[in-house]
């Protein structure tokens, strides 16, 4: 729960100090682009299905309790390896970050403290994800569209520009949608499976060598609880 506390105090300070950054699209490579030229150079990309392009990014860093996998390993009731499949549920709340609810096809058990038996696919929630602009106006007072320069922009617009809220941008792990194979520590509460310090409990696994993503390193290890 402080954890949670933490992301959304975080985030409501990035955006309140306007460091949304603005990511265009690949044809857009000037820094100095007024609002109405990305507009327009938005619209001529409106058929781009690129899921990589995204009209702004929301770059995030919190202060976890600690950096050990080893004890996040300790403190989780549930250890998988886990393919991505898809996003189930995204939400947003009023002055606050999204949180995503993904899928996960399970492919080994690590480690079990609950009392169930697992079904072949999991839902895993964590913070971050993509919203629409829409959905990220809807979010905010009603004064931050203009502070942010969004208040010119159509119903169309609004509703089919991505924003892509990346928390823990500086732990260097792949994104979910580029490698999907991941190693989930999982914690469980009101039915609902939590991933332990966000980017820290979805680690980026290569089951060829059974090694996982060090945040201290930038490296592929084999965590002593994988042996």
């Amino acid at each position: 729960m402080k954890n949670k506390i933490i992301f959304c105090i975080l985030i409501v300070l990035f955006i309140g100090i306007f460091t949304l950054i603005f990511k265009h699209y690949k044809s857009i490579i000037k820094d100095n682009l007024n609002y109405n030229t990305n507009v327009n150079l938005i619209n001529n990309q409106s058929n781009n299905n690129n899921e990589e392009d995204y009209y702004l990014v929301v770059n995030g860093n919190a202060t976890y309790k600690t950096g050990d996998i080893n004890k996040l390993y300790d403190n989780a009731d549930l250890v998988v390896i886990g393919e991505y499949l898809n996003d189930v549920e995204v939400n947003i709340k009023k002055n606050s970050t999204p949180t995503t609810i993904s899928s996960f096809k399970i492919k080994k058990v690590i480690k079990s403290n609950i009392d169930f038996k697992l079904t072949d696919t999991i839902n895993v929630k964590y913070s971050g994800g993509v919203i629409t602009v829409k959905q990220l106006l809807d979010s905010r007072d009603q004064d931050f569209a203009i502070k942010m320069g969004l208040d010119k922009m159509s119903n169309y617009e609004t509703s089919n520009l991505k924003v892509k809220f990346n928390i823990d941008s500086e732990l260097g792990d792949k994104p979910l949608n580029e490698w999907k194979t991941r190693l989930l520590l999982l914690t469980y509460n009101n039915n609902q499976f939590d991933v332990l310090q966000n980017g820290y409990g979805m680690l980026s696994y290569n089951p060829d060598n059974n090694t996982a993503y060090d945040i201290k390193t930038s490296k592929y290890i084999t965590y002593s609880f994988l042996n």
